[in-house]
C-alpha cells in the first residue's frame, strides 16, 4: 500500500498490513458489500468498482471509492488484487446534500430517462399523486398525465429532448396531472434537460397550484362583486337624469300617436303625414329602447366576453349617457377623438363602467366652477408601446396635491355621500386588462384622469 493509501486508511508509514488489517477499517455495515466485490472479481479475473466507508481510529469516518482488477498468474488462477482507492467524501456529502434538498422539497420532483420512463421520484411526488416510488420507478411518464393528453404528450417530450430549440413544453397551456385514483388537478411543471453519462435526462419540477387557483377564481369572482355594486350606485346616482332622458322618447311617442289619431277622428288623414308621424314614433321607441338597453348593461352581473372593440364607440356612448345629467349641471362634454384608433381586446360593459365612472367624478368636480367654464373633454388617441390612451379632462378643484393617486385608494372620496370605491374598482378592471390608470392635476386647473389599454391586431365589433 503507497503511503498516500496508508494516510487514507489511517495507517503509519511502517505499520505491517495484512488482509485482516485493513478489513478491520471498513465500516462494519460495508464489510460484506466490499468482500462480495472482491470475490466476485477474483472468481472471475475481472475488474471491480465499489464505493463504501471506513473508520478511522479517531472516529472520523470517510468514504472511499475503490477501483482496480485481478490479475491472474500462468495457470489461470488469482495471484493479487491490483487497484486504487480514491478519497469520495466530499463527493458522497455533496450527494447526500442534494438528497435531503430533493427530498425536501415541497414540490414534486421527477427525473425522466432518455425512454421516457421514471428515473427517480421524491417524497411530495408520492403524496402529489397517491403513489409509492416503487409504483412510479421505471414507468412511463404518462402514467402522470391525464388520459386525454396521453397520446399526444410521447411526441411531444420527444421534440422536446431531441432539439435544444424545442419550446417549453406546455407553455402558454393549461396543465394538469393525474393521480393514482384518476382525478386530476391543475399543475405547474419546471423542465430542465441534463446531459448524463446515458443520455438525455428530464427533470421536471412539478407544483399544485390547486390552491392558487382557487384563490384566483374566488378573487375575479369578488372582483366582479365589486364592480356590479359600483355599476348599481352609477344606476342609482344617474337615476334623474336617465328618467329625464326616457321620458323624452316616451313624450314624443305620446304626441305624435296623438296627433295621428286627431288626423283620423277628424277625417283628415294625410297618409304622408301619418307616415312622418310613424317614423317619428319608430325613432323614439328605439331611441328609448336604447337607454333601457344601457340600464340593462350597466346593472348586468358578470365580467362577460372580451372582444376586440373601439374604444371610441364606448367614449360616444357615454357622452349619451351623461348627456342629460351634464345640462343638470350647466356643464358641455366634449369629445376629441382619434378616428384611427386601433382596437383593443376588451369587455366594453367593464369599460364603458370605468369611463362612466371617471366622467361623472369629473361633473361632480366641478360644482363650485363658474357655469360657463364647467366642461368635460374625453380625448382618445394611440400610445407609444402599442396601447391606446384615454383621457378625461374637467376644470373642477383638482386632486389632493400631497397625493393625487390618493383617489385610487379604497374607501377614499371626495363626495359626501359617496363610498370611495369606484376610482379603486376601475383600477383593477384596467389593470386587468393588461392598462394602467392614473392621474394627475391638469395646467390652469382641474385634473386629468386617463388610462391605458394594449392594442390588438384584430377588427373591432
Amino acid at each position: 500500500m503507497t503511503q498516500r493509501g496508508r494516510a487514507l486508511f489511517g495507517f503509519d508509514r511502517e505499520a505491517s498490513l495484512d488482509s485482516a488489517t485493513v478489513v478491520a477499517r471498513v465500516h462494519p455495515d460495508d464489510r460484506a458489500v466490499r468482500d462480495a466485490f472482491i470475490q466476485r472479481a477474483i472468481q472471475t479475473h475481472g475488474e471491480y468498482s465499489a464505493e463504501y466507508r471506513v473508520m478511522l481510529p479517531d472516529g472520523e469516518i470517510r468514504w472511499i471509492g475503490a477501483r482496480g482488477r485481478s490479475l491472474n498468474s500462468g495457470n489461470g488462477k488469482a495471484t493479487q488484487l491490483l487497484g486504487i482507492s480514491v478519497d469520495v467524501t466530499a463527493q458522497k456529502d455533496a450527494e447526500n446534500r442534494l438528497r435531503l434538498v430533493v427530498e425536501g422539497s415541497p414540490n414534486g420532483i421527477v427525473l425522466v430517462n432518455g425512454y421516457g420512463r421514471i428515473d427517480l421520484v421524491n417524497t411530495a411526488t408520492e403524496m402529489l399523486f397517491g403513489y409509492w416510488r416503487e409504483e412510479l420507478i421505471g414507468q412511463p411518464i404518462e402514467i402522470l398525465v391525464p388520459e386525454r393528453f396521453r397520446d399526444s404528450h410521447p411526441i411531444i417530450r420527444a421534440n422536446f429532448v431531441a432539439s435544444s430549440t424545442a419550446p417549453i413544453m406546455g407553455a402558454g397551456k393549461e396543465l394538469f396531472g393525474r393521480r393514482k385514483d384518476g382525478t386530476e388537478f391543475p399543475v405547474e411543471i419546471g423542465i430542465s434537460r441534463i446531459q448524463g453519462e446515458k443520455g438525455v435526462l428530464t427533470l421536471a419540477v412539478i407544483v399544485d397550484v390547486t390552491a392558487r387557483k382557487q384563490a384566483e377564481a374566488e378573487s375575479r369572482q369578488y372582483r366582479e362583486e365589486l364592480a356590479h355594486l359600483s355599476r348599481i350606485e352609477l344606476v342609482a346616482e344617474m337615476a334623474t337624469a336617465f328618467a329625464h332622458e326616457l321620458n323624452q322618447p316616451l313624450s314624443g311617442i305620446m304626441n305624435n300617436a296623438s296627433a295621428g289619431r286627431r288626423f283620423i277622428a277628424k277625417g283628415r288623414a294625410d297618409m304622408p303625414k301619418l307616415d312622418h308621424l310613424l317614423d317619428a314614433v319608430v325613432m323614439d321607441a328605439r331611441r328609448a329602447g336604447d337607454i333601457i338597453r344601457n340600464i340593462r348593461v350597466m346593472v348586468r352581473k358578470g365580467e362577460g366576453a372580451r372582444i376586440p372593440v373601439n374604444v371610441n364607440s364606448i367614449i360616444t356612448e357615454v357622452v349619451q349617457l351623461v348627456h342629460s345629467d351634464a345640462l343638470e349641471r350647466h356643464c358641455t362634454v366634449l369629445s376629441e377623438l382619434d378616428p384611427d384608433l386601433p382596437a383593443v381586446s376588451a369587455n366594453p360593459v367593464l369599460i364603458q363602467q370605468v369611463l362612466l365612472n371617471i366622467v361623472i367624478n369629473a361633473l361632480d368636480a366641478m360644482r363650485q366652477t363658474p357655469a360657463a367654464e364647467r366642461r368635460v373633454i374625453i380625448s382618445s388617441q394611440p400610445h407609444a408601446d402599442h396601447k391606446v390612451w384615454i383621457g378625461v379632462r374637467d376644470f373642477g378643484t383638482g386632486l389632493p396635491k400631497e397625493n393625487p393617486d390618493r383617489i385610487f385608494d379604497p374607501f377614499f372620496s371626495t363626495k359626501q355621500d359617496g363610498l370611495g370605491m369606484g376610482l379603486s374598482i376601475a383600477r383593477s378592471i384596467i389593470s386587468s386588462h393588461g392598462g394602467e390608470l392614473a392621474a394627475e392635476n391638469a395646467e390652469g386647473g382641474g385634473a386629468w384622469v386617463h388610462f391605458s389599454l394594449p392594442a390588438t391586431g384584430e377588427n373591432a365589433v
